[in-house]
């Protein structure tokens, strides 16, 4: 996790640079906020605020920061982030302080679901009015969960040909790039919108594109079926 928002603050640091001006940002009063999902432990936040120090968030490479890097929850920050932007439209007149909300946020990895209320809106506060609930179902999952039924109905064989190992060994930040399509395919034009009952066609890659017809695999001209 350190090696990977050491690249983050890499990036950071080129766009500021481009943007502001070297001399200029780091002149400049900045507090560093990192959001993590609601449902982590104690554990996990403090083994997060570990990495964000190892990667270099600190005085050293940030010199006008007002305090040691925070964290907040997504929903949270979600909520917060909502709620001001509103504000500044034809809808700000309807929040009003004691109102109460639910935010369900769907990520890559975890799925929160928190109701919160408003305690004030100048600046905006809110708190949670019950326990958060979440598990790991998000995006990735789906994706996932894809890829082993694309091998179950190509079958190893023909899968094999369009990856480099089976699914349930396949590495989750790394995919060949004929199986990569694949994903971003079912990922625009079957899992987007999806209500559960759209049928879905697939190219496939070749050289699975010249299979004959094959209705038991749902294989015709060239493309894979998807139903629900």
């Amino acid at each position: 996790m350190a090696d990977y928002l050491g690249q983050v603050k890499a990036h950071l640091f080129k766009n500021l640079d481009e943007k502001y001006g070297k001399a200029l940002w780091r002149s400049l009063p900045i507090i560093l906020v990192f959001t993590v999902p609601a449902v982590w432990s104690d554990l996990a936040k403090d083994r997060t605020l570990e990495a964000i120090k190892k990667a270099g968030f600190n005085v050293l490479e940030f010199p006008q920061m007002v305090q040691q890097p925070t964290l907040i929850t997504e929903p949270e920050a979600a909520a917060l982030y909502t709620i001001k932007t509103l504000r500044l439209s034809a809808q700000g007149s309807q929040f009003a302080i004691n109102d109460g909300f639910i935010i369900c946020d769907m990520g890559g990895g975890t799925v929160d679901m928190i109701s919160y209320k408003v305690n004030k809106l100048d600046p905006v506060a809110v708190e949670e009015i019950t326990v958060g609930c979440g598990d790991q179902c998000g995006g990735s999952f789906v994706d996932r969960s894809f890829l082993r039924w694309l091998e179950m109905k190509l079958g190893t064989v023909d899968f094999l040909k369009i990856s480099e190992c089976r699914s349930e060994h396949m590495p989750r930040t790394s995919l060949s790039k004929k199986l990569a399509r694949m994903l971003q395919d079912f990922t625009l034009e079957a899992k987007s919108g999806f209500s559960g009952t759209e049928t879905s066609y697939i190219r496939l890659p070749t050289p699975l594109c010249s299979l004959p017809d094959d209705d038991a695999r749902d294989i015709r001209e060239g493309e894979i079926k998807i139903m629900p």
